[in-house]
């Protein structure tokens, strides 16, 4: 297996994507559980060695295992390729178990780097191509599932006992099922590019796509709608069924931050102190 380059601060939030909120050159401005201050991108949406993993234990193994027989025949080939990744990266040496995983992620996000840019500028032109919307599909999948708030809680289908469980378990199941199924979702989905023509910028943050059907209380969402802000302007809408029109009111830009804010584990990030005040 290769060696893989040795990163340290690995963001789970993809920090080129953050650079559309920069001012200054690579400032942001951030309100972390009140605390107001503005750094660079390296700094923010970042944790140390985030993605290191440890070898599976012989229960997650086996409940990984059991969750793929519940899939459809033509699922397990993809399902058993990233549990073997996960295997192979977990028991290979030092080097892999601290980085494998922080390669895959800027792999994808660089295969999505193009589609972004084009976002940005106010088109979605780029998505009416099968391959490009199928691959920022399963980035979207990947973004929503592998962030802190994602790796905390349990998994309701498991059932109750004593197991050897490690705490990268859920992140785990993630990687494999979760991210996934969110992918092929989208890629079936209907797309709006939202344009904000108000004074009041989108503001994003350590969770950002998020689903806006979802209280974020700890029940569970009846429905589902997929919000993703790409800068201060632009922002996409991803429906099952319908699309949105252009451009939104200011009571739709306000809404749509404060579910940001409400979805956030510990972070708000935004170009302007004010947007990310009172948060």
């Amino acid at each position: 297996m290769e060696r893989f380059n040795d990163v340290k601060k690995q963001h789970y939030v993809w920090e080129y994507y953050l650079k559309a909120w920069c001012f200054e050159g690579n400032k942001v401005w951030c309100n972390r559980d009140g605390k107001i201050f503005n750094t660079s991108t390296e700094n923010v949406a970042q944790e140390r060695r985030f993605y290191e993993i440890t070898p599976l234990t012989k229960d997650e193994l086996g409940f990984i295992e059991a969750g793929i027989e519940k899939y459809p025949k033509e699922n397990h080939y993809v399902l058993k390729l990233k549990l073997k990744n996960l295997i192979d990266y977990s028991s290979y040496n030092d080097n892999t178990r601290k980085n494998a995983m922080e390669s895959e992620y800027a792999d994808m996000e660089q295969r999505t780097v193009a589609i972004l840019r084009s976002l940005r500028d106010g088109s979605m032109d780029v998505l009416n191509d099968d391959f490009y919307k199928i691959t920022f599909s399963i980035f979207l999948g990947m973004q929503y599932t592998r962030t802190p708030k994602y790796r905390k809680g349990r998994i309701n289908c498991l059932p109750e006992g004593r197991f050897q469980i490690s705490d990268n378990f859920l992140f785990y199941w993630n990687y494999v099922f979760f991210s996934d199924d969110i992918g092929s979702w989208i890629s079936s989905a209907k797309m709006s590019l939202l344009k904000n023509e108000s004074d009041i910028p989108f503001i994003t943050g350590d969770q950002p796509v998020i689903n806006i059907k979802s209280d974020y209380d700890n029940t569970l969402a009846k429905e589902f709608r997929l919000y993703y802000p790409i800068s201060p302007k632009f922002a996409l809408l991803i429906d099952g069924k319908e699309t949105f029109d252009n451009p939104i009111s200011t009571q739709e830009v306000l809404f749509y931050n404060d579910k940001i804010k409400q979805a956030r584990e510990t972070l708000i990030i935004g170009s302007q102190k004010n947007a990310i005040e009172n948060a």
